[in-house]
């Protein structure tokens, strides 16, 4: 399935949150709950480092998804408290 994350990269000692956008392609990946989990499981492994693709800032910093969108750009589940476009 292909699905698209918006990320969220919070710096903790720069007070500053950026949102970068990772295009994913993955078998095995058919629905929500799917998604869900090869997200969390990528998290937890470190497998995804979208700190990267935003202005570096020194310090901690954490990394969540806020945004998930299908290949063709619909939104298909959003964070509660994420309030961007």
């Amino acid at each position: 399935m292909k699905f698209v994350v918006k990320w969220e990269v919070e710096h903790y000692d720069a007070d500053v949150t950026q949102y970068c956008d990772m295009h994913m392609d993955e078998d095995g990946v058919n629905d929500l709950d799917a998604i869900f989990d090869f997200l969390d499981e990528g998290i937890e492994n470190d497998s995804f480092s979208p700190e990267l693709e935003v202005e570096h800032h020194d310090g901690d910093f954490n990394i969540e998804y806020v945004l998930i969108a299908d290949e063709n750009s619909k939104e298909i589940w959003r964070d509660e408290d994420y309030e961007g476009e």
